[in-house]
């Protein structure tokens, strides 16, 4: 790693989208955070557009998808929104995540139905979720 490319920078970078094009060690962690390069990016909306390692997972094993879903950095076209956690809320999926956080794509209910009634270790469904945090089914 070149001398500019210390994680605290390469966290900036993500965080700013100035990470370098061919930029491709999304898993680097470091710091006070455990968070991933990875993490930042999706957090900020800056991961780059041939990015596939949605299941990358942090120390509290939140996936990227996750992590991209909480802040409502994915579209409805997103294939997989059914990922779970494994360690922090066990078997809880990225639609979860934003449902909670009121970050559903507009009409998520109807390009992902199966999702949509898809319910986690707590019986919380994706749909109870998002109504409760101001999801509207109008479209």
């Amino acid at each position: 790693m070149e001398a500019y490319m210390d994680i605290e920078n390469l966290f900036i970078m993500a965080q700013n989208g100035t990470l370098p094009k061919d930029f491709n060690q999304w898993n680097l962690a470091g710091g006070d955070v455990s968070d991933t390069v990875a993490h930042i990016a999706a957090r900020y909306g800056h991961l780059s557009k041939d990015f596939k390692d949605w299941s990358l997972t942090n120390e509290n094993g939140w996936t990227v998808a996750h992590e991209a879903a909480w802040w409502g950095n994915l579209s409805k076209d997103f294939s997989l929104w059914n990922i779970c956690t494994t360690r922090t809320r066990v078997g809880w999926s990225v639609a979860h995540a934003a449902a909670l956080n009121g970050k559903l794509p507009k009409g998520f209910h109807k390009s992902h139905p199966d999702v949509w009634k898809m319910k986690d270790k707590y019986d919380e469904s994706v749909e109870y979720l998002a109504l409760e945090n101001g999801y509207v089914m109008s479209e």
